[in-house]
């Protein structure tokens, strides 16, 4: 017994296939198909949009025709059932052709084969078919394309979201009372020079953005910024004509600012901190910074052999590096620094105890000229010139214990306060970062594990020879550091 196929196609869900199946069975009815003999294959699928291989609707016409060779006829309602794509209806006739399977149309009536082979006039409707399905599918897209224009002008409601700031009601396009208002702000806080993140943060504060992270509040606001149609002027990327929410002349002054910020940003000069310092294990051979890419590279012909490290991790694991160094390094010469101040602060302290016995010594003498003056036993002339020898000798003496005694107190400020100390926290550009790494540091030298892409071995050596060592995962979305 003999099968037929009623093969069935809308394009869109909200379509019905009942009319279309109700007529091929009659027109199978009446080729003389028992309702047992029919096979229905329905689908709801575009016939434009989607190739062969993804129209369910075609392969499984194809495999129920493979898997029964009783099927010896396809009935459809129009051609345009099959496809509205010349290429793809030729090559379904072709497939039927070969497999010597009858195509049947119902409107316009047409049949493919008369005696098992294509006559000239089934070759010419079907061509003549195939073209006005084509042409009634680019008629229709140019008609709702109208349409949507026409409404669109308007102001009507064609499809998407509209921007923030704007709402449809009743199908109109109209300006949300509260959203607009952000707007605005938005605009009267960038023009004051802050920066996207930095509005964007305060809003959310506020609670005007209910954007639950930064960084999504943040791209709202660069968008809107960056956005002519909210001073009224009509974007090719925009479906609607909007009203202006801003003027004109504020719009432009905030792109001014922007396109300033641009120009300062691009004069930013991105400092490697180990730009030159990292060396392969294997070759020798130096990673170059991208600072486009943030990664110092190493590419070779020998594959193996390259590297991939990311600056910014290789810069702050650096930097740690240098902070671990320095408070090691300076803590042992501080140690020195503060055995050598007390051994100057014994001297010095032993000097000005001798200064001060020499001024009481010569107190004392004094004194005594004094006293042998008064008794008489001396004149006064010559025990004047006495004392105005002493009074000399004494100031001198004042003089050496004050400068000493000055030294001595600063000298043990400075054992107690550490004032002698380097703060490397208080290096805070990166152009002084590099110079103390430069300073202290002699390379970094980089080896591949083997067990993962991006696992590397680092050895810190520092140019008194300290090493600190590494197990460095680069890449993929582990990126590890580990000490060894």
């Amino acid at each position: 017994m003999n099968k037929v196929i009623l093969f069935a196609r809308v394009s869109s869900q909200h379509q019905t296939l009942e009319s279309q199946i109700d007529e091929l069975k009659l027109e199978a009815k009446r080729l003389g198909y028992s309702d047992e003999a029919m096979q229905v294959i329905d689908f709801k699928e575009s016939a434009v949009k989607l190739d062969i291989e993804e129209r369910q609707g075609i392969q499984a016409l194809k495999s129920s025709i493979e898997s029964d060779k009783s099927i010896n006829c396809v009935i459809v309602y129009e051609i345009s059932r099959i496809s509205r794509r010349p290429k793809m209806l030729y090559e379904v006739r072709d497939w039927l052709i070969e497999k010597n399977i009858q195509l049947i149309c119902c409107r316009p009536y047409m049949r493919l084969l008369e005696d098992g082979k294509l006559s000239q006039t089934a070759s010419i409707l079907f061509s003549l078919f195939g073209s006005m399905a084509e042409s009634e599918g680019f008629i229709r897209k140019e008609r709702m394309n109208r349409g949507k224009k026409h409404k669109q002008s308007l102001g009507g409601y064609i499809g998407g979201k509209p921007l923030f700031g704007y709402t449809f009601i009743n199908d109109k396009l109209t300006i949300d009372a509260r959203e607009s208002e952000i707007v605005r702000k938005m605009f009267d806080m960038y023009e004051t020079g802050l920066s996207s993140r930095s509005i964007a943060i305060e809003l959310m504060q506020t609670g005007e953005l209910k954007q639950d992270k930064i960084h999504n509040a943040t791209q709202l606001v660069i968008n809107i910024i960056a956005r002519c149609e909210y001073c009224g002027e009509h974007s090719s990327t925009s479906n609607y004509n909007y009203p202006a929410i801003i003027t004109k002349a504020q719009f432009y002054r905030c792109r001014d600012i922007a396109a300033n910020k641009r120009k300062e940003h691009s004069k930013v000069k991105k400092i490697c901190l180990l730009k030159g310092m990292i060396r392969s294990v294997e070759n020798g051979y130096v990673l170059s910074p991208n600072i486009a890419k943030n990664q110092y590279k190493l590419y070779t012909l020998d594959n193996p052999t390259n590297m991939t490290l990311r600056i910014d991790l290789m810069d702050t694991l650096a930097w740690d590096v240098m902070r671990e160094y320095s408070k090691t390094r300076e803590d042992k010469e501080n140690e020195k620094i503060i055995l050598l101040l007390r051994q100057e602060s014994n001297v010095l302290e032993r000097k000005v105890q001798q200064a001060l016995r020499k001024i009481n010594e010569l107190r004392s003498q004094i004194d005594r000229i004094e006293t042998r003056i008064i008794e008489g036993k001396m004149s006064e002339i010559k025990g004047d010139k006495m004392i105005e020898e002493k009074m000399k000798e004494m100031e001198i003496q004042q003089n050496i214990y004050d400068t000493n005694n000055y030294l001595f107190a600063k000298k043990q400020e400075m054992i107690y306060e550490g004032k002698f100390k380097r703060d490397i926290d208080t290096i805070l550009t990166d152009e002084e970062k590099q110079e103390y790494i430069r300073e202290k540091l002699d390379k970094v030298l980089a080896e591949k594990t083997y067990e993962k892409r991006g696992h590397y071995f680092l050895k810190f050596i520092m140019k008194d020879g300290t090493q600190y060592k590494y197990k460095f995962w680069s890449s993929g979305p582990w990126n590890k550091i580990e000490r060894i």
